[in-house]
C-alpha cells in the first residue's frame, strides 16, 4: 500500500484484531497536559511513530473511553479535558461507582498503567503496521542500521463512519533525528573517559543461529571478532552521565577487576558530533537469569546463602571506595552459569518496594535494599516491584 493512500488497509478485514505482536521493542512513549500521546515501536522490521489523541478517537464511543480510561490511569499531573470528554468521564465514574467491587488479592502484581496504555495502543495499530511492515528477512547489520530503520508516522483516527483508521506518512529528518536519544556529555567528563567514541557504523550486531525475525534491541555486539559486549542506549539520559561517572570510578580503584561488575568499553558516538553519545559499551554478561526472576522457595538455602554473602562483600567493596549502587534490587543482579552473581545497573534511580524515595542514591539506600534483598532470600517478605517495560522517562 502506498503511502499517498488515504489510509492503510490492515490484513485483515477486521480492524479490531489483537493478534500478538510476535517482536516488538517499545522505544518512547510521550504524554503531556492534553490527551495527546506519541509512542515509538520498533516492529516487522520498521520503526513507527503513533500519534493519538481522545480527540481523534471522537466518533467512536467505546474506543474514546478506553482510551480516556487509560489516560486516567496514566497520568500522573491533571489534563486539560474538554467539555465532552469531562461528560464522559463523569459518566464512567458513575458507571464504576454502581459495579459491585470484585475482590483482589494483595499479592497479585497490577499491570503498569503506562505499560497499559502503551499496549493498548500498539494493539488497535497492530493490525495496520503488519500490513506496512517490511516483507524482507533483512536483518540490521550495525548498530547504526538499527538507529535508522525506515520510520513511518501513524495517526489512528475515527472515520465518519465510526470506524478506526490509521493514516501513515513518511516521517521527516528532524523526527527521525530525534527519536534517536542522545546526549552531550561535558568536557570534563570527556576527558576522564579513557575508552574510545566508537560510531555506530563499527559496531556490529550479533547473531544468534537460532534467532529469528528481526532484532528488535540489539544487545550483543562487537567491535571486532571474538570481542562480544553489551551495547545499552541512552534512553535514560539522566542517568548515563552517573552511570559513567561509577564505571570510571570503578576502573580508578580496580574494583571492575576484583568485583563481578561491569567495564565500560566505549562510548558509541551520535553522528559525528565529537562530543555527544547515543550508547555505551559494556562487558557482556553470559547469564540465565537475573535474581529477580528466581524462584526462592525452588533454590537450595546453601545456593541463597553463598548470593546474600556475595551480595554483601560487593556492596560494602563499592561503599569503601565510596561509590552507591543506587537502583539496588535483584532485578539488577545477573546470575551467571557459575551460579554467581554480577551486579549491574550504576545509574541511580530506585524501585519501590526496595528503597524508600527519600534514600534514593544513598549508601543508606543501598543497605536498605541489602537488608530486604537477604529477608527475600531467606523466604521472609515479600517485596513486589510493578512490571515495567524499560520505557525511557
Amino acid at each position: 500500500m502506498a503511502l499517498g493512500s488515504p489510509a492503510a488497509q490492515p490484513t485483515t478485514s477486521d480492524s479490531s484484531n489483537t493478534d500478538s505482536i510476535s517482536d516488538y521493542e517499545i522505544v518512547n512513549f510521550q504524554c503531556g497536559v492534553t490527551t495527546n500521546a506519541e509512542l515509538t515501536i520498533l516492529c516487522y522490521g520498521k520503526r513507527f511513530h503513533i500519534q493519538i489523541s481522545a480527540e481523534s478517537l471522537h466518533g467512536n464511543l467505546q474506543l474514546e473511553k478506553e482510551y480516556l480510561k487509560l489516560e486516567i490511569d496514566d497520568r500522573m499531573v491533571p489534563i486539560n479535558y474538554n467539555q465532552w470528554q469531562k461528560a464522559l468521564i463523569e459518566e464512567m465514574e458513575d458507571q464504576s461507582a454502581e459495579e459491585p467491587e470484585e475482590g483482589s488479592c494483595d499479592n497479585e502484581i497490577m499491570g503498569d498503567a503506562m505499560e497499559d496504555i502503551c499496549f493498548w495502543i500498539a494493539m488497535k495499530c497492530n493490525p495496520y503496521m503488519r500490513s506496512l511492515g517490511s516483507n524482507s528477512d533483512l536483518n540490521p547489520s550495525t548498530v547504526e542500521d538499527w538507529f535508522y530503520p525506515e520510520t513511518l508516522v501513524l495517526n489512528p483516527k475515527v472515520d465518519g463512519k465510526g470506524n478506526l483508521v490509521v493514516l501513515p506518512s513518511p516521517a521527516g529528518d528532524e523526527l527521525v533525528a530525534h527519536l534517536i536519544t542522545s546526549l552531550p556529555l561535558p568536557l570534563d567528563m570527556v576527558q576522564a573517559v579513557q575508552p574510545l567514541f566508537i560510531h555506530p557504523s563499527k559496531i556490529f550486531l550479533f547473531h544468534e543461529e537460532d534467532m529469528t525475525g528481526p532484532i528488535q534491541r540489539p544487545e550483543k555486539v562487537f567491535t571486532e571478532p571474538g570481542r562480544i559486549l553489551f551495547f545499552k542506549p541512552c534512553y535514560h539520559v539522566l542517568q548515563i552521565p552517573r552511570e559513567i561517572q561509577a564505571m570510571v570510578r570503578l576502573q580508578e580503584t580496580g574494583l571492575n577487576k576484583t568485583l563481578r561488575v561491569p567495564t565500560l568499553h566505549g562510548l558509541v558516538q551520535y553522528q559525528h558530533e565529537p562530543d555527544q553519545i547515543c550508547g555505551l559499551l559494556l562487558t557482556y554478561i553470559e547469564h540465565h537469569e537475573s535474581l529477580g526472576f528466581i524462584e526462592v522457595h525452588e533454590t537450595p538455602l546453601a545456593l541463597r546463602e553463598k548470593w546474600i554473602l556475595q551480595i554483601q562483600q560487593t556492596i560494602k567493596a563499592l561503599h569503601s571506595e565510596g561509590i552507591v549502587w543506587g537502583d539496588a534490587k535483584p532485578d539488577n543482579i545477573l546470575v551467571d552459569k557459575n551460579d554467581d552473581l554480577w551486579f549491574i545497573d550504576f545509574g541511580g534511580s530506585f524501585t519501590p518496594g526496595w528503597i524508600d524515595e527519600d534514600k534514593a542514591e544513598t549508601f543508606e539506600g543501598d543497605c536498605q535494599a541489602l537488608d530486604r534483598m537477604v529477608d527475600h532470600l531467606l523466604g521472609g517478605g515479600v517485596f513486589l516491584q510493578p512490571r515495567v517495560h524499560s520505557f525511557p522517562h
